[in-house]
Parts: C-alpha cells; structure tokens; sequence
C-alpha cells in the first residue's frame, strides 16, 4: 500500500490541521478514506494545562478534526525530574485528563506523558517516557513505552540518588503494539522511536504493517 498523502489546512497560533487521505490499491486517493487531524504544538509552560488541552480539544473538534496529538511530556514538560516522584501509572489520574478531554470533546486524543514505573527507593521511581491512544469514550486504544529512550538525559543532581551518579534516563520500554482503529491500522510511537541508529522498533513497525503511525 502507498503511504498517506497530507497537506496542510488552515494553521492556528498553537496547532495545525492536517487532512490525510489513503491511496487505494492503484494509487488513486479516496475521499472515503480521508480524516483529518490536529497537531498541538504545546507551550512547555502549558504542559500539565488541562484546560489549556480541553479548550484545545473542543476547538479541533469543531473543526473538524477527528483526532487530536499532544506532544510528548505532555504532563510534566520534557525532562523534568518531578516524574521520578510524581508520575502515576497508565491508567490512573494523569491518564485519566486524558480520557476525560477525549469524553468532553468527543475526540480521538493520543499525548506523550510521562508513566511510573518501578520502585527504587524511598519516594522515587523509575519513569517511562510513555504514549497514549484513546477513543472519544476514554477508552485507552494503545498504552506504548517509548523503547528509544535518550542516554543520561537528566543531569545527576536531577536523578534518584540510587541511579544518578552519571546521569539518568527515562526507563525504556521493548514493545511495539498495534490497533485497529477508525483511521486503519495504528501504531504509536514517541518521538526518537521515529528516528534512531538502532532500527529495532522501526523494524518491528514495518513488521506490523500499520496503515497510520502517530508519533507525539
């Protein structure tokens, strides 16, 4: 199958609308197969705003928007230490702003959010750098950890005491998983998964064969 074609509509100060539409078998794009979609571009100052993404989320979908995209570190902001104390697991409370803007919209909503994960002393944890898919009733589509996780990218006196000599990162995830969806096919990724020298979780997209891949 050829790849999705997009193009832009009509930009906004904070987030664009892209219209996709899958070619058939010969090439030919149909208007069946078309959805379009709003990509928010988050103020790091904005993140954990979940006001801020509701009235965002309610703006998409007047548009016509049939799914919306937070970035990654939607919750926390990129690479803020706070998630080795205050992540919460996938599902609980930051997962559920998530479904409670999918609800109130009526929208599709996938968002990169920072996710607990194993104890490792004391009040800290490790964090995974996470991705999310949820259907407008809430529901959580697709639960995926990012596998392409940068090295030492929090500064030493940023980490757990246990693990920071050196610099810590988030904890990597190993799996890549798909769903059925509206749009096709779908796979979600976070950020570096998309582009990295190790090829693994690209390879095990490919495998997969998704008809759209989402990559906040």
């Amino acid at each position: 199958m050829a790849p999705p074609v997009t193009k832009d509509l009509e930009p906004d100060q904070s987030f664009y609308f892209r219209q996709s539409r899958t070619p058939d078998a010969e090439g030919e794009e149909s208007i069946d197969d078309t959805f379009r979609v709003s990509l928010v571009q988050l103020d790091s100052l904005k993140s954990g705003n979940y006001l801020e993404m509701i009235n965002y989320a309610l703006i998409a979908k007047m548009e016509g928007a049939e799914l919306i995209v937070f970035p990654e570190s939607s919750a926390f902001g990129w690479l803020n230490s706070i998630v080795f104390t205050d992540a919460h697991p996938i599902p609980e409370a930051t997962s559920d702003q998530f479904s409670s803007i999918a609800i109130k919209a009526n929208i599709c909503v996938a968002a990169g959010i920072a996710e607990r994960g194993p104890s490792i002393e004391g009040i800290y944890y490790q964090a995974y750098d996470s991705g999310i898919l949820l259907n407008p009733k809430g529901k959580i589509v697709i639960h995926h950890r990012k596998n392409s996780v940068l090295k030492n990218a929090f500064k030493p006196d940023e980490c757990p005491p246990s693990i920071g000599i050196n610099g810590c990162s988030y904890a990597a995830g190993s799996e890549v998983t798909i769903a059925d969806t509206p749009f096709g096919r779908t796979a979600l990724l976070v950020c570096a998964d998309a582009y990295t020298y190790d090829t693994f979780t690209l390879d095990k997209v490919k495998s997969l064969n998704p008809e759209v891949v989402l990559v906040p």
